[in-house]
């Protein structure tokens, strides 16, 4: 079974403008405390801590435009 990996097109966003996870659930905005990214926010299922429910949906919070246009020339193999 492939585990699901989020990207731009693929992310849900309600009326409220919530980025929703796999369930259709808005997400819980977290904060990572890994060395590579200390103190970076992002989007996690809302049912991150029950291993059964949990969709292990996973978005970083954007935090500014410039990052947006590293991020996508990072993922794009057009751009190559």
């Amino acid at each position: 079974m492939s585990k699901r990996a989020s990207s731009p097109t693929s992310t849900s966003i309600n009326s409220r403008g919530a980025v929703l996870c796999w369930h259709k659930k808005p997400c819980v905005v977290n904060t990572s405390g890994t060395e590579a990214n200390p103190g970076r926010q992002f989007y996690g299922c809302p049912f991150w801590m029950d291993e059964k429910k949990n969709c292990r949906f996973f978005r970083w919070v954007r935090m500014n435009v410039d990052e947006d246009k590293h991020h996508d020339s990072e993922i794009d193999p057009s751009s190559a």
